[in-house]
């Protein structure tokens, strides 16, 4: 059974903020299952990667919020100091190099159930009526996130498609299906190149961001 059941007094009012805590609360009831049945680290670790993941969008979606409704600065603040604090503490724990423990787990358990109750259903409850009291439009959807290494997969991957379709162009090029190959071929090129060039400016926003975070 659920350690929590998603319910209506969990809801702050805005939709994209409330559909982004339902994964939360999938992930903490996919981590009490966990340590309910037979613990596996590998399992526990993708769920903490899924968790860093859910931490980068949704604190950008808050975040953008936040300016978009003019949030006072000092409320901004103090928000923004819990969200680095909660980076930090799932970051002290969960190391890739390192199996994930069940006492680990527990650990993260326990911060996460805690977050639900103190953070969501307060400061996020005292944000969105803040949101809704404004005479601004809000955005209606969360920043497109898409993690790095998904980006190499898929670039990966198309490479692998485009050396599979060139095989088949190169050997058998008089047939009806050779030019529909090669357009095909084409846009998988072209694709591939649009992936490439994502992730270099990805990376390069990287190093940036650490750049002017050290000054």
């Amino acid at each position: 059974m659920a350690i929590f059941i998603w319910k209506e007094s969990y809801r702050v009012g805005i939709k994209v903020i409330d559909e982004q805590h339902k994964v939360l609360v999938r992930i903490i009831n996919e981590l009490d299952d966990l340590l309910k049945t037979d613990f596996s680290a590998p399992h526990a670790q993708t769920l903490f990667g899924e968790l860093l993941d859910y931490t980068k969008y949704h604190f950008a979606t808050e975040e953008r919020l936040m300016k978009v409704g003019g949030y006072r600065k000092s409320a901004l603040d103090a928000h923004l100091k819990q969200h680095y604090q909660f980076i930090d503490e799932i970051h002290s724990l969960n190391n890739e190099n390192i199996p994930v423990t069940a006492d680990e787990a527990e650990l993260v358990m326990s911060y996460l159930t805690n977050w639900l109750k103190n953070h969501i259903l307060k400061v996020d409850r005292q944000l969105a009526n803040y949101l809704l009291k404004q005479e601004k439009a809000l955005p209606e959807t969360g920043p497109l996130f898409i993690p790095i290494d998904e980006l190499e997969s898929l670039h990966q991957s198309l490479g692998e498609a485009v050396s599979e379709l060139r095989r088949q162009c190169d050997t058998d090029k008089d047939s009806p299906s050779a030019k529909k190959s090669a357009s095909a071929l084409d846009s998988l090129n072209k694709a591939k190149s649009l992936i490439r060039k994502s992730t270099g400016l990805i990376e390069q926003a990287g190093r940036t961001l650490s750049e002017s975070e050290e000054d």
